[in-house]
């Protein structure tokens, strides 16, 4: 895997979002999830996130945490989320 900047990145979490509304029926089901649900969901992928390292595929493991990465933007939009205070 090659190194990406921000903009990529940012690419990347957009398509994941995308895929996952279109599975899981977008905002309607997201704000049926309470923040604690969230956190249950976000551990299950961190747990197979942390299995691919032990098998070595740092590749299963990224990929562990496109997913992560997009249920956290997941829940910002349906639980709200506030600023960094500075």
């Amino acid at each position: 895997m090659k190194k990406l900047n921000r903009s990529q990145v940012y690419e990347i979490l957009d398509n994941e979002r995308d895929y996952q509304d279109s599975r899981k029926g977008g905002e309607e089901h997201d704000e049926q999830h309470s923040v604690s649900e969230w956190l249950i969901l976000i551990r299950k992928h961190l747990n197979e996130a942390e299995n691919a390292i032990y098998d070595s595929s740092n590749e299963n493991a990224m990929a562990a945490i496109r997913k992560i990465t997009a249920m956290g933007v997941a829940a910002m939009e349906a639980q709200g989320c506030p600023r960094r205070k500075e």
